[in-house]
């Protein structure tokens, strides 16, 4: 009876990976880019579209030796508008939950990516009809955005010797 309680209580002190925290340590790599695209952030200001680059930051557990491990993509909210903008704290990957998610993620294992996407539409117009397709438009970049972003990740395992030590079969595409 001892060696099962024993037993028992050895168990429920162990830590299974990508379940629960098994890295105290984390670590950041900043502002990569993962794509470049037309953006029309720079309209809501009379200037004219630009190439803009999209960048990701890439958190992982810091000592990890794994090299097989999924990769959780996170998107921030924001309401395709940048902070200020779009009246509220959240709008870039450096959001305070975004950061947080990330963090957590990669204290379990994962690898795990705050990523930004091309922002912009125009709220402010008296026609329903153009903030409804402009809004619709700023969706369809997202969604373009997040494929450029797992196909930058596929092709880092393909191309680049898998620098980021991910399983391209396992890749989590999520958000606030």
């Amino acid at each position: 009876l001892f060696v099962f309680f024993l037993l028992l209580s050895f168990l429920s002190f162990s830590q299974t990976r990508y379940i629960d925290e098994v890295f105290s340590h984390v670590s950041k790599i900043s502002d990569v880019n993962y794509a470049n695209n037309i953006t029309i952030l720079p309209l809501l200001q009379g200037l004219p579209t630009a190439t803009d680059s999209l960048l990701c930051d890439i958190y992982y557990p810091t000592n990890d030796t794994s090299t097989n491990r999924p990769a959780v993509i996170l998107l921030h909210d924001g309401s395709f508008l940048p902070p200020v903008l779009n009246g509220l704290p959240v709008g870039s990957k450096e959001d305070s939950s975004i950061v947080e998610s990330c963090i957590r993620w990669a204290k379990k294992g994962y690898v795990a990516i705050a990523m930004n996407y091309r922002l912009g539409w125009n709220p402010a117009s008296p026609s329903q009809v153009f903030r409804a397709s402009t809004m619709l438009q700023a969706n369809y970049r997202g969604i373009h955005d997040a494929k450029a972003m797992v196909r930058f990740l596929r092709k880092t395992v393909a191309e680049d010797g898998n620098p980021f030590g991910i399983n391209n079969n396992q890749i989590i595409l999520g958000g606030h």
